[in-house]
């Protein structure tokens, strides 16, 4: 038998989810008529919530245990989308949309990643479609692969030092004062 400690391990081991599979989730889920349920970001400690995107879940009821297995693609994203997150982006936590008010994440047990979507919003350009998933992926694939050499984290926490096309823009908007 496995101890716990083997176990976390690894889960640790584990490719990061990749963001063009979890839309391809997304779309069939809401073709199957899932509901998609609207997550956001917040600088912790703070009351502004930022929309970021939008979650699918196909057990029913499991919208948590959704965007617990995509945190990460959902904080990601949000420095794309709200730019000015960025300097805190190791502070954000992720929120999802219960009624007309906003929830912050509790740690839950996450669902299987074939049984949760993601489709994040619109950057400052307008665009989100094949093309931009595509280019979600050659960015995480090269935050990866910056960290790596180095190991360490570049500005705003995140590898790479920010560089990458959220952070050349300007706002992207402002957001959500729930």
């Amino acid at each position: 038998a496995a101890k716990k400690g083997e176990d976390v391990a690894a889960k640790s081991t584990k490719a990061p989810l990749s963001p063009k599979i979890q839309w391809d989730h997304f779309k069939k889920h809401r073709k199957a008529g899932i509901e998609a349920t609207t997550v956001f970001a917040r600088i912790a400690g703070t009351e502004a919530w930022f929309e970021v995107g939008d979650v699918s879940a196909a057990p029913p009821g499991a919208v948590a245990g959704a965007v617990q297995v995509q945190k990460r693609l959902i904080l990601e994203h949000a420095v794309r989308v709200h730019p000015q997150l960025l300097p805190k982006a190791r502070e954000l936590e992720a929120g999802y949309a219960v009624g007309s008010t906003t929830q912050p994440l509790q740690k839950v047990e996450p669902i299987d990643a074939a049984e949760a979507g993601f489709e994040g919003r619109a950057d400052a350009s307008g665009r989100y479609g094949k093309s931009q998933a595509e280019i979600l992926e050659r960015e995480a694939s090269s935050l990866q692969a910056a960290s790596k050499p180095a190991g360490g984290k570049g500005k705003g926490g995140f590898p790479g030092g920010g560089t990458g096309p959220a952070a050349r823009k300007g706002p992207a908007g402002a957001g959500r004062g729930d």
